[in-house]
C-alpha cells in the first residue's frame, strides 16, 4: 500500500470516529432532535 493510500485511510478513520463520537453525544443529549438531524430511523 502506498503512503498516500495509508494517509488517506488514516484520515477517513479519523473523520469516521469524529462523526461517531458526535452522533453519540447528540443522541445522549437529545435523542429526538439528534435522530432528526442525523436522519436516523428507530
Amino acid at each position: 500500500m502506498t503512503t498516500i493510500n495509508t494517509s488517506t485511510l488514516a484520515e477517513i478513520r479519523e473523520v469516521n470516529l469524529s462523526y461517531l463520537l458526535l452522533a453519540q453525544r447528540l443522541l445522549q443529549e437529545d435523542r429526538v432532535s439528534a435522530m432528526y438531524r442525523l436522519d436516523l430511523s428507530e
